[in-house]
């Protein structure tokens, strides 16, 4: 299952590979969110259910809402949002630029040595506070 968004014209597209049924999209707190379906096609093998995503807020680096998509076989999390790149200029958020402010983690690409003592999570996380508190918004 693939989820994607077009933010500007609030539709919601969920790609699969059999025709979907039942399906359900949940926020944060469990209730049921109502995406009403615009349109089912077949193409190239591949089920896309377009809906309507009027009633979705839209994920953003400052409100990070994530829903739940649940049918009876799977369920996925995701965030309402766009993103796209303009001209090789600017990098679009919602339709809306952002600065990416980032930096490689390690000494060299990919290499992300734990020298924290903890777990592996516990010291993802301390990278991310640390990232955070000198403005970075993007990790590689």
């Amino acid at each position: 299952m693939y989820i994607y968004s077009d933010t500007y014209s609030k539709l919601l597209f969920i790609e699969t590979e059999s025709k979907l049924e039942n399906f359900r999209i949940l926020d944060s707190e469990n209730n049921e969110v109502l995406c009403s379906v615009i349109k089912e096609e077949e193409k190239d093998n591949k089920y896309i259910l377009t809906l309507d995503a009027i009633n979705l807020k839209e994920w953003s680096v400052n409100t990070p809402v994530l829903y739940t998509f649940e049918t009876e076989k799977e369920s996925l999390r995701f965030g309402h949002m766009s993103l796209r790149c303009f001209q090789n200029k600017q990098v679009l958020l919602n339709n809306a630029p952002i600065y990416l402010r980032g930096y490689i983690r390690g000494i060299v690409a990919h290499d992300h040595p734990n020298m924290t003592g903890g777990s592996d999570y516990e010291a993802a996380l301390k990278n991310i506070r640390q990232a955070k508190k000198y403005g970075f918004n993007l990790v590689r």
